[in-house]
């Protein structure tokens, strides 16, 4: 979502759980929220619910878009009578954030998403790929970068940055501390995470991976889950290590 409105006028505040997104909520009236369904500790829909019934709320009546990974029918209804305003499936596409954003946020904010500049020509002939050779996707054979290009507006540079943030952002240790636990619970969560980033940079086989885990954990089937926790595991870490590679050259 940053990615996508890095260009616009939009401010862009992020919080990184539930209880945060509370507290900012209760110091700052915002235009327009969008919330994740899946957080550990305190989810999106129990977040929504105290957003909801704090006293005083500077955010009462701010429309709450659902960003959910969990796209199944009837699912957008079911968020609009919990009382989201709308719903945006994960990974999100920009013409779904765009139209989003249009139909829920108050004119002001629409105009300052239409005033972004003009999209740069992500064609293989674009600034970014010439300045760092033209042929650096095609070593990324390993990654559906076809897909992944969707999911980055067919923005070279864009996709670049989500490599470069999934190497940052290493969730092994926080999956190995919920697994040795035996936290099933925030073990799902956190593969569910893990499913979202890789599919979103096109690791299409780790995305698998950790679809299996999740809802292994969701249903508590313990030998499934000590099955292919290893296998997750040591796809990720090589899958760090060829990107951090391939980044640093």
């Amino acid at each position: 979502v940053r990615g996508f409105l890095k260009e616009s006028k939009i401010r862009i505040d992020a919080a990184t759980s539930g209880a945060q997104c509370l507290q900012m909520a209760a110091r700052k009236r915002y235009d327009l929220i969008l919330l994740d369904h899946m957080m550990p500790d305190m989810d999106g829909l129990e977040t929504f619910r105290k957003m909801r019934s704090m006293e005083h709320s500077l955010n009462l009546k701010t429309p709450v878009i659902m960003m959910t990974a969990n796209a199944i029918v009837g699912a957008r209804e079911e968020y609009l009578q919990f009382g989201f305003d709308d719903y945006l499936s994960k990974p999100i596409m920009e013409a779904d954030l765009v139209r989003a954003i249009s139909a829920n946020a108050k004119p002001e904010l629409v105009q300052w998403l239409k005033e972004a500049p003009e999209e740069a020509d992500a064609s293989p002939n674009s600034d970014a790929e010439e300045a760092d050779g033209a042929g650096w996707l095609d070593k990324l054979s390993f990654l559906d970068t076809k897909s992944a290009l969707l999911f980055c507006a067919n923005n070279p540079e864009f996709y670049r940055e989500m490599l470069r943030s999934f190497v940052a952002e290493n969730r092994m240790g926080q999956i190995q501390s919920c697994f040795s636990q035996e936290d099933w619970k925030n073990y799902a969560i956190q593969v569910h995470s893990l499913k979202g980033t890789a599919k979103i940079i096109g690791a299409k086989e780790l995305a698998e991976l950790a679809l299996g885990l999740e809802m292994a954990a969701k249903r508590e089937d313990v030998n499934e889950i000590r099955r292919q926790h290893g296998a997750c595991m040591i796809c990720y870490g090589e899958l760090r290590q060829k990107l951090s590679m391939l980044l640093l050259r």
